[in-house]
């Protein structure tokens, strides 16, 4: 893992205006995390970090530098990486049970829970259901 942050000085006062996370797994560097200041959006300091992390993988003998996922509607980061020489591909997820699936046994068992629930309160003592309430109150 590596941090890479972008400051600025200026009249002796340092400022933050980037900061990036790389991972390294075998021979990929992969771009994981970022944050930037409105004033480094302006200044570019991501374009600097950027620079900087691909020039020290290349140094460090990396194959690959992975530039990370962009959601289509995200024109701005797409092209923020398709600068750098990024190639675009189309990923593909596949999940069991599908996340319909999942989704409405989820739903399902909330629906089963909740019955279960409504009928065991209105089966309870007064003087249980005020306890449980106290301590369900303080939980939450």
């Amino acid at each position: 893992m590596q941090l890479l942050l972008a400051e600025r000085t200026e009249g002796g006062r340092r400022e933050l205006m980037a900061g990036s996370v790389f991972l390294m797994f075998g021979q990929t560097v992969f771009y994981a995390f970022n944050g930037c200041s409105d004033a480094g959006l302006r200044l570019r300091a991501n374009d600097v970090i950027q620079w900087h992390a691909i020039h020290d993988a290349c140094r460090a003998g990396f194959r690959r530098y992975d530039l990370g996922e962009v959601v289509e509607s995200q024109t701005g980061l797409h092209e923020f990486k398709r600068k750098w020489g990024a190639e675009t591909y189309r990923l593909y997820r596949y999940s069991y049970p599908s996340s319909v699936q999942a989704d409405r046994a989820a739903i399902d068992s909330r629906a089963i829970a909740g019955r279960l629930i409504r009928t065991a309160w209105r089966h309870l003592p007064a003087p249980a259901a005020a306890r449980l309430s106290d301590w369900l109150y303080g939980y939450f």
